[in-house]
């Protein structure tokens, strides 16, 4: 057994020990349901929640955040909401202490097994 002495740090590993009866434990898939809506700081529908989002997300007006290049997702929620789609807005941290959270930090959406109604407009992966 070991035992630590000291100051003991906070790890990002984990150990496991598996037993099969031969080499087939090669890949697992592993499915867990998350309501990723609890990690979104805006729902956005309409263009008045809109316009409130650019003007927290960017600190301008709607109209100076289609001017400028670098916010070329907020066409892609305009057009999301013309065809009467919700857009949640948010953002995952590897410090909360969320284990669950802690994953989707260091997932690329894409890379998910999302319902087909489901769109991903923009992530940004650790």
């Amino acid at each position: 057994m070991k035992i630590r002495t000291g100051l003991v740090s906070n790890s990002s590993s984990s150990s496991f020990m598996l037993s099969t009866n031969n080499n087939t434990l090669k890949k697992v898939t592993v499915s867990i349901d998350i309501d990723i809506s609890k990690y979104a700081d805006y729902t956005i529908s309409t263009m008045e929640e809109l316009e409130e989002w650019v003007n927290e997300y960017y600190c301008c007006t709607l109209k100076e955040a289609l001017e400028d290049e670098d916010c070329y997702k907020v066409q892609n929620v305009i057009d999301e909401i013309k065809k009467g789609r919700i857009v949640y807005s948010g953002s995952f941290s590897d410090d909360t202490g969320d284990s669950i959270e802690t994953m989707l930090c260091y997932t690329d959406l894409n890379e998910l097994d999302l319902p087909k109604d489901v769109k991903v407009i923009q992530t940004e992966s650790r």
